[in-house]
């Protein structure tokens, strides 16, 4: 008697714990906070698609605006001029650091799956919306971006969208000089 009773403590105690630290750990995670305000003097810039016309303005760091345009670029595609994903990445070389930039090298081979070689016959670019991605734990230099896209073909069709492609989270660590050092998606 003594022995299930001791057991039933345990097990009750023991779900109690656990039950703790569920609730605890569902009030903690980054999702659940408030986007941190800029660490750095804010500037006016877009943050979505970084059009000119575009009107959505934030107040963001120089780098975050580095980072959504490093972004905007790598996933602005045109599949019938670009041999394959890279070549946008060869683009963005300008935001990067000297040894970064020169470590970027495309494939010789082409790109493939269905909504690129789609987009290649039907001549569509890709159209990007970028914005920073709060909901990752960064580094000082750091800056994260999810990009999304849609296809713009000429003929106003839809290029449907290959499973697992996106959205594409990018990581961006910076220089002292504001130069993209590294890059990660």
């Amino acid at each position: 008697m003594n022995r299930t009773r001791i057991l039933t403590y345990i097990a009750i105690t023991a779900v109690a714990v656990l039950v703790g630290v569920g609730v605890a750990l569902a009030f903690t995670q980054p999702w659940n906070r408030e986007a941190p305000a800029p660490t750095t003097a804010p500037t006016s810039a877009a943050t979505s698609t970084g059009a000119p016309d575009d009107s959505v303005a934030d107040d963001i760091s120089d780098r975050q605006q580095i980072a959504l345009e490093a972004a905007r670029i790598m996933t602005t595609w045109t599949p019938d001029e670009d041999l394959n994903r890279t070549a946008a990445e060869l683009r963005a070389r300008t935001l990067m650091t000297k040894e970064r930039a020169a470590a970027v090298i495309a494939p010789e081979r082409p790109a493939t799956g269905v909504e690129w070689l789609e987009a290649a016959e039907r001549g569509a670019t890709s159209v990007p919306n970028v914005e920073l991605n709060y909901a990752t734990e960064s580094s000082e230099t750091g800056v994260s971006v999810t990009a999304t896209w849609t296809w713009n073909a000429p003929d106003g069709s839809d290029i449907p969208e290959e499973p697992g492609t996106q959205p594409r989270r990018y990581y961006f660590e910076f220089t002292e000089e504001n130069k993209i050092h590294d890059y990660s998606y």
